[in-house]
């Protein structure tokens, strides 16, 4: 028996800003209307979010197969525009270290319209995995951005942990779906022939992804398959340089949802099939959220009142009588920000708020950077005079104002 040795690529992004090679996406199948995979990734005609059990027909009009059989369709909107990256909390993304070079993202389909107010988030720390000897592949990162993002929810993650079992049990994770933009490209059943039709990042296209190997090692996931024979669906999809970072969802029958399982890190040639994809890590998300978490603050004291007093580019909340202090880094405008993130505002850290009524008096003007307010009390902020506050916005939690 011959072993077939894969050399697997980077996924080369367009975030590189300046390319030397193409940069390409999804490659389908050619028999069916192209129509599906873009409305699938767009969640639009058949494919709104929820729907399920949609009957794919090929050019003839003859049935080829069934979409999404019994599994309502995912919501793919915490996908950046350009598909590279995804919100994975309201502040943070998911997506691979080589996609270097870009610096902000925008939610929702694009358009010109003035009254469509797409607000552009900008990075201000790349967050990229560590490089440690015998650690997990360091082509992963979850950056934070500079704003709370307010236009879509963020998509849920995999607590299934980075081993490669979970994900090839097939009672619990059934289907992978995935979606991306680039260059895109068909593929014939016959020929097997690819042959490309449009542009780079001109629109977004979505399906399945190839079939999940059983021969994936710990912390990827390895999709290899013939393009028409994966047993999740008829419209199923081939990554390629362009989709670096986008996300792989799966239904967890366990929580009765989709969740964000991979980011797409490497394929083997135009006219193959294979892809590889980061299991999402869970726990270094999680350790970077907490770095930027100045601490919590745990109110005792119904209508107690703390100062928010600032002292350069670090400040302090305290109760009036000092029986609980917090000290907040904010917005260092002495750090030089850098080409695709900015220390700058990264420096501000958010504010945990907790328990009982309260108010928060700002003594000087608090410019938080990218920190955040998250309140989870009742809380009143206002100025002693006519100070103001900046920020990277406020969570109010549920029946909380």
């Amino acid at each position: 028996m011959k072993t077939k040795t894969f050399t697997r690529s980077y996924l080369a992004s367009f975030v590189t800003i300046v390319l030397s090679l193409p940069a390409v996406a999804s490659v389908v199948r050619n028999d069916v209307d192209y129509q599906y995979f873009r409305d699938f990734a767009e969640n639009k005609g058949p494919f709104s979010v929820g729907s399920m059990n949609i009957d794919i027909k090929d050019n003839n009009g003859q049935l080829v197969g069934t979409m999404l059989h019994n599994l309502p369709m995912v919501d793919f909107s915490a996908m950046v525009r350009g598909g590279y990256s995804t919100l994975i909390a309201p502040q943070y993304l998911v997506s691979v270290a080589h996609n270097t070079g870009y610096k902000n993202v925008q939610f929702g389909a694009a358009g010109y319209n003035p009254d469509s107010h797409h607000y552009t988030y900008k990075i201000v720390d790349r967050n990229d995995y560590e490089k440690v000897q015998g650690g997990l592949h360091p082509d992963y990162h979850t950056p934070r951005l500079n704003k709370l993002v307010t236009e879509v929810v963020p998509a849920a993650v995999t607590n299934a942990g980075t081993s490669i079992k979970p994900y090839l049990n097939e009672e619990r994770f059934p289907m992978f779906l995935r979606a991306g933009s680039g260059t895109q490209a068909l593929r014939g059943k016959e020929s097997n022939k690819t042959t490309g039709i449009a542009g780079a990042y001109e629109y977004l296209t979505g399906g399945t992804t190839l079939q999940l190997s059983k021969s994936s090692p710990d912390h990827w996931l390895d999709y290899s398959s013939n393009l028409y024979q994966v047993s999740y669906g008829p419209l199923s999809t081939y990554a390629l340089p362009g989709d670096s970072g986008s996300g792989s969802y799966a239904y967890d029958m366990n929580e009765k949802r989709w969740v964000l399982v991979g980011v797409l890190n490497f394929y083997n040639g135009m006219d193959n099939q294979f892809n590889r994809s980061a299991i999402i890590r869970k726990d270094f998300h999680e350790k970077k959220f907490a770095e930027d978490i100045a601490g919590t603050i745990n109110n005792t004291v119904q209508n107690a009142q703390f100062n928010w007093t600032a002292q350069g580019k670090s400040s302090s909340l305290s109760q009036s009588n000092n029986v609980q202090k917090l000290n907040v880094d904010l917005k260092d405008s002495s750090i030089a920000n850098q080409n695709t993130s900015l220390p700058q505002e990264n420096h501000g850290k958010t504010i945990n708020f907790n328990g009982k009524d309260a108010t928060i008096v700002l003594k000087q003007d608090i410019d938080q950077g990218a920190g955040a307010l998250n309140l989870n009390a009742n809380l009143t902020i206002r100025p002693e005079t006519d100070q103001t506050w900046q920020g990277a916005g406020i969570i109010v939690g549920k029946d909380k104002k």
